[in-house]
């Protein structure tokens, strides 16, 4: 199959030059606004010993504070043990924070320290955490209780005085009884209805209980139970279990709590594994539960309080089994009951049994690791054998995170967060969102060779959906490390073309990563790899793109790159790739050949006027532009690649140069416009003289103005200007240049002499004519970027012929003339003096410009006088150039090969377990393989007697006024008929019913070559013009559902140099042309597709008689092949390729062969229509047709005797008359063929040259006599011949 690439699905989408940023999006996972709590202020209000006056404790109740008794010694002594043990505890969250302590305060140690507070946190956030347990409960209109300086009276003090002293952001925990009145009266200041002072984003408030609710005062349980799940939340849960768990009877009591081993930062201790194990549970419980904007903002925002709303969670589950309900804004789900819970349980009971054992001393007994997380990671991955976008995410994913902290899971936990991630981009956003980032970004400073592969790929998939993480790599200089694994030769080179997309997206745009990634030698690795990479059996062309991409984004806009790449003769070793088989390969060469163009500034043209000595700085930035001239004609040889995406990046960076020389641009536009100007002034003279005088009226047409043009450059040239086309002048002269003295040549106020910025000018037309709508578009935008009006005959014709064009009309074809073409006789004089300067104003501007291309003047819009078109000086005022600054000019086309190639890693890249089972296509396409031969097997048994095909099927009317069928044909294995129109339409019908099934405007001025690409498949459809430009089609079936493949011209076009006979660089065969050829004789192009090649081959309508072999597969021209007179047919059949030319003679090819030509033959005299080989498989068999009415039977093997000569009729005697054949084909597996001609007659003709059977009207009853026939088809294995007429019908008959 061909053409069913990725950049061939939607290349309307994937060429799309749009403004869409979604770093918006993509940047959702990152946590806006990160903050610090830095000042902690504690308030303690215990009072102890006086117990507040409307509290009824039980007996034995709840005495203890932060794990101490106050009970057991003097109470200030245990009141100050109280608050620095409560400081202790929050110090192990935030130890930076500044804390302050206020035991039993006042209102005025209250304003005091909370001023105090927010003055040290200025715009970070304060924790406030109020212990009321020696007060009265909060009042109803949000009251809390401190004491007067005598501590005789309780004092109220309002939470607003409070939030007002506190400011924002602040986060308040209330550990008292009814603290949910509290967290209502906080939340009336953020109310709309009242005049709002906070906003509830600013403030969090964690409360112990709800506004009617009594703390617990449970023996079991500390007084302060919910500060202690708050601070110390491993040994309160450990508390709690051991009071409730069924094993109290195993030795499992509250004693060995404080005995179990270990620390908690220490995750390879017990109790440091407790801790991870919890962290990992409390994460999973909020990721799961909570939306993902306030999971961001409470668990990811800030580290204290991410980690006391993880401990919130188990004060959840244990004040409810108390009877309480903790209480926060913002307002949290139930999470008490989450499965989760019972594997923390499950972790606690395994560890704890192990304590008696690992208490008694013995030596030998050694902690045994919960099993926890292996656990987790397998249930993980039974996610990620059955789960899929539509599913819910895994709840595992936060544990993955944790497991990466351990060394003994980090590589099975890499793997399977690899696997994760490789689902989607919604799989990279979740873990994202998570948390991952900077876990993985810390990983890149080990150096376990194990973690190299993974972390590469993890971190492919992250930049492929947010590549704003460049910062964040070059600022920890994770850039080395991707060098690094650039460089390893044993590392596959799909994962080392990942480095290079990654070293690529830290480059994009960000000049200090391109600093630091030149400091490193990336250039000199990406250079290095290149010819390996390129070699054409062992390379990669993944590989081979990702380098060249990756150059391209290190030195562009990056001048000081940009001068060590021409230094370092990058640009010579990415002009080689341009003939690699790769398209992704060649458009990535290109894209970064155009990046080492600077468009920041434009070369200063008096620099290079300057004789006298240059500084250093001078002589880089001359080195520089010299490069740019090299570039400059490399890229011109790739606007004639068979690929969209090729020719788009040819459009870009040919649009870089014409902005970085754009007063050389510029000076070429003008001093092609007034040469133009003035020679259609001297042929509108020259009509004028006739009109009054004796001399012959010379048609002023676009293509006399060209040829005039070319004829002056002749004699110009004869004075010793050189016009080889492949010698391309250079901007001016710099003494001691590596190039040579001569660099460049003279330039004069006139505008530059020579061929470089005219083929530039020429290139960029042609790619604004093309026929793909993205490189039309591309192209367009390059010319406007160099400043030509829209008046301009370019524009013109760019803009009514490319993208822009508001119909599908198109304008004849303008051959410009190539710039500095002009005689000394020529010479401009002085403006007041010139006679030629005011009579071609006034021509121009009083000749009526309605004239069409029939007559002595084309509309070529209006021109401005030739004293408005002086050449601005160079290094002068603007004033003389800003005619040309318009509202386009300043857009250049964008490049769309490196994000097209950065979607390649938003898709699966890993390989499926599964072993591959035969796909519905496959056996699909099985299927109809076998159909298609019963089918060619039936028919090549056809009784003689059912060869006559002139039986009515079906037909349709392509339309009236003119409009003919030009060509048609019939789907092997579909009902399907296909007809294409000379205005360019495309008509689809079923033959069985008559029921037009489509109508395609491909765009193309007519369309005179039909054929279908992978046939046996989803077929596509291939259309030509006569000027050689095809266009390929998917889902043309379908109404209004076909979409373009891709386009391009398969003929070169016609050139605004000076003809000089060079065919360019490509192979060409040794058969030397005829001398009778006329070198101005111009066919129509003819198109053919071969299947089983991947080839198509074109000829005529081109500027030389040549042959084009296209490698539809790499897209790329393999042969041009020179022929005797311009080529009028085609077939091909396996390495056999034949081709008759306009002056009556068929040439042999066999692609294979050294010579390519293997014979010619002067078969006829006159055009040769059609060869038709070995058809219905006669062995052998070889039969051309020619438009006198001759049709001659050879045998191949002794082609140049024809055994068989007959004619289709007499010549018409009368001059100039359509001539008699016009189409002759055979059917390919029975032994008849067709010839249709002007006569209005359709005859069948056996293999032996019989004829018959003749059809020569519409239908046998009655029927319409049909036209002149215009297009014939057999259908390629069933017993119908399709024909389409003058007489604007496509019919289809059977025997």
């Amino acid at each position: 199959m061909f053409l069913c690439d990725e950049r061939h699905r939607d290349s309307a989408r994937l060429y799309a030059d749009d403004d869409g940023d979604d770093d918006g999006e993509r940047q959702k996972w990152r946590t806006k606004d990160r903050m610090k709590t830095v000042s902690v202020a504690l308030v303690l209000c215990l009072n102890i010993g006086v117990d507040p006056p409307d509290t009824m404790k039980i007996s034995p109740c709840a005495r203890m504070q932060c794990w101490i008794n106050p009970m057991s010694a003097q109470p200030q002594n245990e009141l100050d043990a109280i608050g620095k043990a409560l400081q202790a505890q929050y110090e192990r969250w935030q130890p930076r924070a500044k804390y302050k302590l206020q035991l039993d305060p006042t209102t005025e140690d209250m304003k005091k320290l909370c001023i105090s507070c927010r003055r040290n946190a200025k715009g970070e956030r304060v924790l406030l955490h109020y212990n009321g347990h020696g007060v009265p409960k909060p009042t109803a209109n949000g009251e809390i209780w401190v004491f007067n300086k005598s501590y005789t009276q309780y004092i109220p003090l309002s939470v607003f005085d409070l939030q007002a002293w506190t400011g924002t952001p602040a986060i308040y925990v209330f550990d008292c009884s009814n603290a949910g009145l509290i967290v209502k009266s906080f939340l009336k200041l953020s109310d709309p209805s009242a005049a709002p002072k906070i906003t509830a984003n600013e403030c969090i408030l964690i409360a112990a209980c709800g506004a009617n609710e009594i703390l617990p005062q449970s023996a079991d349980l500390p007084a302060d139970v919910f500060s202690a799940c708050l601070t110390t939340p491993v040994k309160m849960a450990l508390h709690w279990f051991c009071s409730n768990s069924v094993l109290r009877g195993q030795g499992i009591s509250a004693d060995i709590i404080d005995n179990i081993p270990g620390m908690q930062n220490n995750r390879k201790t017990p109790l440091g594994e407790l801790n991870w194990i919890f962290t990992a549970i409390t994460d999973t419980i909020a990721w799961n539960v909570l939306p993902r904007s306030l999971f961001q903002r409470l668990f990811r925002q800030d580290l204290l309080v991410a980690s006391l709303f993880r401990n919130f969670l188990l004060a959840e589950r244990i004040m409810r089994a108390n009877n309480c309900t903790p209480v926060s804004s913002p307002r949290l789900p139930p999470t008490h009951q989450h499965p989760m819970w019972a594997a923390w349980d499950m972790a606690v009971e395994q560890c704890l049994l192990q304590m008696p054992a690992l208490l008694s001393g013995n030596p030998d007994t050694e902690f045994v690791p919960s099993p926890f997380f292996t656990d987790q990671l397998t249930a993980f991955e039974v996610w990620l054998e059955y789960g899929s976008e539509n599913d819910a995410p895994p709840e595992q994913l936060p544990i993955v995170l944790q497991v990466l902290l351990s060394q003994s899971h980090r590589l099975r936990a890499l793997i399977l967060l690899g696997r994760f991630l490789d689902l989607g981009l919604w799989a990279v956003e979740l873990a994202l969102s998570v948390g991952i980032f900077p876990y993985v970004l810390k990983l890149l400073q080990t150096t376990a060779p194990e973690l190299r592969q993974i972390l590469v790929f993890i971190w492919t998939k992250i930049l492929a959906l947010d590549r704003s993480c460049q910062a964040d790599l070059v600022k920890d200089d994770g850039h080395a490390y991707f060098i690094r694994f650039l460089q390893s030769s044993n590392v596959p080179v799909e994962e080392r073309a990942m480095a290079a997309f990654i070293l690529a997206v830290i480059s994009d745009g960000h000049e200090k990563g391109q600093t630091v990634c030149m400091a490193s030698g990336l250039m000199e690795i990406c250079l290095l790899n290149i010819p390996e990479a390129a070699l054409p059996e062992t390379g990669s062309p993944f590989f081979l793109r990702w380098l060249c991409l990756c150059l391209g984004k290190l030195w562009e806009d990056n001048v000081e790159a940009q001068k060590a790449a021409c230094n370092a003769q990058a640009h010579a070793m990415l002009a080689t790739l341009f003939a690699h088989s790769s398209p992704d390969a060649r458009a990535a060469a290109v894209y970064s050949l155009g990046s080492l163009i600077s468009i920041g500034h434009t070369l200063d043209p008096d620099l290079l006027q300057r004789e006298d000595s240059k500084d250093d700085s001078q002589t880089q930035e001359l080195m520089h532009a010299m490069s740019s001239t090299s570039v400059a004609i490399n890229l011109l040889t790739t606007a004639e690649d068979a690929s969209p995406m090729v020719r788009v990046e040819t459009a870009v960076a040919l649009s870089r140069i014409a902005r970085a020389h754009k007063v050389f641009m510029r000076e070429a536009a003008i001093a092609w416009k007034r040469d133009y100007d003035t020679v259609t002034a001297r042929r509108v003279g020259m009509s004028t003289v006739d009109e009054d005088g004796d001399r012959p009226t010379s048609s002023l047409t676009v293509e006399n103005v060209a040829r005039s043009a070319d004829a002056q450059q002749g004699l110009l040239d004869s004075h010793g200007e050189c016009s080889d086309g492949g010698s391309i002048p250079l901007p001016p002269t710099y003494p001691q240049s590596q190039y040579g003295d001569d660099w460049m040549q003279e330039r004069t106020t006139e505008g530059p002499k020579g061929g470089l910025y005219t083929q530039i000018l020429q290139v960029l037309l042609d790619l604004a004519t093309d026929a793909a709508p993205s490189v039309s578009a591309a192209g367009i935008k390059a010319l406007m970027s160099v400043g030509l009006e829209m008046t301009h005959p370019i524009m013109e014709k760019a803009t009514s012929t490319g993208s822009f064009a508001k119909d599908s009309s198109h304008l004849p074809a303008l051959n410009i003339p190539r710039v500095g073409s002009r005689t000394s006789d020529l010479r401009l004089s002085p403006r007041n003096d010139s006679p030629l300067r005011r009579t071609t104003s006034t021509l121009i501007s009083d000749h009526d410009p309605g004239y069409d291309s029939s007559g002595t003047l084309p509309r070529f819009g209006s021109h401005a006088s030739l004293e408005s078109l002086e050449s601005p000086r160079i290094g002068g005022g603007s004033n003389d150039t800003s005619r040309f600054d318009h509202a386009h000019g300043d857009e250049l086309p964008r490049s769309m090969i490196y994000k097209r190639s950065c979607a390649h890693f938003s898709m699966a890249l890993l390989e499926s377990a599964q072993e591959e089972e035969e796909t519905p296509d496959t056996k699909r396409r099985a299927d109809r393989l076998r159909r298609m031969y019963e089918r060619m097997a039936e028919t090549r048994t056809t009784e003689e007697h059912r060869l006559k095909m002139t039986e009515y099927v079906s037909s349709i009317d392509v339309g009236g006024g003119g409009v003919v069928p030009t060509s048609i044909i019939m789907h092997s294995l579909e009902p399907q008929a296909v007809a294409g129109d000379n205005r360019g339409r495309v008509h689809v019908w079923d033959h069985t019913s008559s029921r037009m099934v489509n109508k395609i405007e491909t765009g193309l001025k007519s369309t005179d070559m039909l054929s279908l690409v992978n046939e046996t498949d989803d077929a596509l459809l291939l259309t030509g013009c006569v000027d050689g430009s095809v266009k390929i089609w998917r889902d043309y079936d379908k109404i209004g559902g076909e979409s373009l493949v891709t386009a391009w011209n398969t003929l070169p076009s016609p050139t605004i140099l000076p003809d000089t006979g060079s065919t360019g660089s490509l192979p060409m065969s040794l058969y030397k042309p005829s001398t009778h050829y006329n070198a101005h004789e111009s066919t129509k192009a003819v198109i053919v597709w071969q299947q089983l090649t991947g080839c198509l081959y074109a000829t005529g309508n081109a500027p030389h008689p040549l042959l084009r072999v296209w490698d539809v597969s790499s897209e790329l021209c393999r042969e041009t092949l020179s022929l005797q007179s311009q080529g009028t047919c085609l077939t091909a059949e396996g390495a056999l390729l034949m081709a008759g030319t306009a002056d009556g003679a068929v040439l042999s090819y066999d692609l294979r062969a050294p010579a390519r030509l293997l014979s010619a033959m002067q078969t006829h005299t006159q055009p040769v229509i059609s060869i038709l080989l070995q058809p219905g498989g006669e062995d052998n068999l070889l039969i051309t047709g020619c438009s006198d009415g001759q049709i001659k039977f050879c045998d191949l093997r002794n082609a140049s005797k024809p055994f068989l000569t007959t004619e289709v009729s007499r010549p018409s005697a009368v001059p100039n008359r359509t001539p008699s054949l016009t189409a002759l084909v055979g059917h390919p597996c029975a032994r008849v063929i067709a010839s249709g001609s002007s006569e209005r007659a359709i005859k069948l003709w056996d293999l032996q040259g019989h004829n018959f059977a003749s059809i020569q009207y519409t239908n046998s009853f009655l029927g319409q006599r049909i036209g002149s026939v215009t297009a014939l088809s057999f259908h390629p294995n069933l017993m119908y011949l399709a024909a389409g007429s003058s007489a604007g019908h496509a019919t289809i008959y059977s025997h």
